[in-house]
């Protein structure tokens, strides 16, 4: 199996995985119901009303969203980096088939690190929003 079947099957498998967790319906749970009621203006005065409401550590603004961002900002430049010194790698190659190889494959596994680096950060994403 070739890595573009891997790629590609990796890629299909991935897709197959959020369409089935986006259609699942999301848990209704009593600390939402008592939200709704504080949106709605019941209860109004409760201090349940005027507390906060995020997860500091798994919350759409907690430390796990905030790591995965810096760790994906870093991945990110390093990859990049990695395809350029592999693209300048290729140009000096001078027609020696070894050292272009090498090159080929350092921009390709690059470039396959930068979409897992992508993949991997929707994916937490999706999941802290949703669960």
């Amino acid at each position: 199996m070739s890595i573009w079947q891997r790629i590609s099957l990796l890629t299909v498998a991935l897709i197959a995985i959020a369409v089935l967790a986006a259609s699942l319906p999301a848990a209704h749970t009593a600390a939402q119901s008592v939200f709704d009621v504080c949106k709605q203006g019941g209860a109004g005065g409760s201090a349940v009303c005027h507390a906060p409401t995020g997860n500091n550590i798994s919350g759409p603004n907690g430390i796990i969203i905030k790591v995965s961002n810096i760790f994906a900002w870093a991945g990110g430049v390093g990859a990049v980096l990695v395809i350029m010194i592999g693209g300048f790698m290729y140009i000096t190659a001078s027609g020696d088939t070894g050292k272009a190889s090498t090159a080929r494959s350092t921009v390709l596994y690059a470039a396959v690190g930068l979409v897992v680096i992508v993949l991997g950060r929707a994916i937490i994403g999706f999941v802290i929003t949703k669960f």
